[in-house]
Order: structure tokens, then C-alpha cells, then sequence
């Protein structure tokens, strides 16, 4: 009994496997997490003894920007004391901030005196 061969025309493997890594790469860039999102902190809460960040905790790497963002029956701020950093006071605003080095930086609302904070590592 004699064996055949069959093989893929010349070319055709390199382009196939080509087609395959870029599909690969493709679900990679879509999967779930692939993509590091910017956190988003917001303000919650409808009267001074419930107001509060949420997540009250944000966890990024270096160099990484957080966002905030509120729309309240109340102004509030975002405030560091390091970095020296804070957002304009209203009852709806937003407020973006890049951590460039590891640490801790803890902020609050300087109107009610909630607080959370970000730490990156």
C-alpha cells in the first residue's frame, strides 16, 4: 500500500497561521479585563449622613488616571492634601487625577467630610 500526501499549496500554511494569530490577537484585545479601564469613583447617597464615594478604595498601577464623577441634590469636591489637587465644588461635576509613583494618596469631600482612597502599586 502506498501513502499520499496532500499539503496545503505553497504559501497557504504562513498565511493560515497568520490569519490564526491575528484572529488570537483579536479575542485577546476583546476578552473580558484585556483592556484596563480607567476606575471611575462616584458620589452616592441623597443626605449628609449617607454621602460617599464608591469604591471608597481604587487600586491602579503607576501612572494610571482615576476618574470621578457626581450628580447630587448637594455640591461636593474631591480634595488630596497630597498631591495638592483638588476638583471645582458642585452638585454635578467630574474630576480626573494620574498617579505617577507608588503610594497611598487619600482624598475627601471638604463639604460633608466623607473621604476614600487610591492606592497605587
Amino acid at each position: 500500500m502506498s501513502r499520499v500526501r496532500i499539503s496545503a499549496p505553497r504559501g497557504t500554511k504562513s498565511r493560515a497561521t497568520g490569519a490564526l494569530a491575528g484572529a488570537a490577537a483579536a479575542a485577546a484585545l476583546l476578552a473580558p479585563g484585556a483592556a484596563a479601564k480607567t476606575p471611575t469613583v462616584t458620589i452616592k447617597g441623597d443626605a449628609i449622613a449617607n454621602y460617599k464615594f464608591s469604591p471608597r478604595k481604587v487600586e491602579i498601577k503607576p501612572r494610571k488616571t482615576v476618574d470621578w464623577e457626581w450628580d447630587s441634590n448637594a455640591a461636593h469636591n474631591v480634595t488630596f492634601t497630597k498631591p495638592d489637587k483638588a476638583s471645582k465644588t458642585a452638585a454635578k461635576g467630574s474630576f480626573s487625577l494620574k498617579f505617577r509613583k507608588k503610594g497611598t494618596y487619600r482624598y475627601i469631600c471638604t463639604i460633608h467630610g466623607f473621604g476614600g482612597k487610591v492606592v497605587v502599586g
